[in-house]
């Protein structure tokens, strides 16, 4: 794995783990801890070179599975210029857009890290000692 894709991995890593972070003064914020936890997990191995990519994999569609609830909610309409004028969560479409393309993100980042392959180096197997 190319050595700029190992440090966005990392890069990302440590903004989902912010986002954890971020989801302690929210309404609910179990499932947004967990998701964001799980992302931070999946990029951070990959980071490292030892992408968990069945586990990006189960994460990839649990943020699609999700994001059909936020489909039918009709969250997809929300324009982008509306997600960021306010940072208050005052107007519920808002909010639903916001968490709408919050997992699209995290979802695009999952198949990123599904598709990341360990180098040569990296899949051979330690030696025996």
């Amino acid at each position: 794995m190319s050595v700029p894709l190992r440090i966005a991995h990392g890069i990302m890593a440590l903004l989902f783990a912010l986002s954890v972070t971020l989801q302690f003064n929210d309404i609910g914020p179990a499932p947004w801890i967990a998701i964001y936890g799980a992302c931070a997990v999946a990029a951070g191995s990959a980071a490292l070179g030892r992408p968990l990519r069945k586990f990006a994999l189960v994460v990839l569609v649990v943020c699609v599975l999700w994001e059909l609830y936020y489909l039918s909610l009709g969250a997809w309409r929300v324009p982008v210029t509306s997600l960021a004028e306010e940072w208050t969560m005052k107007n519920e479409s808002v909010i639903n857009g916001r968490e709408f393309w919050a997992l699209v993100w995290l979802g695009s980042w999952m198949a990123l890290v599904w598709q990341t392959k360990p180098t040569l180096d990296e899949r051979r197997p330690a030696p025996d000692q």
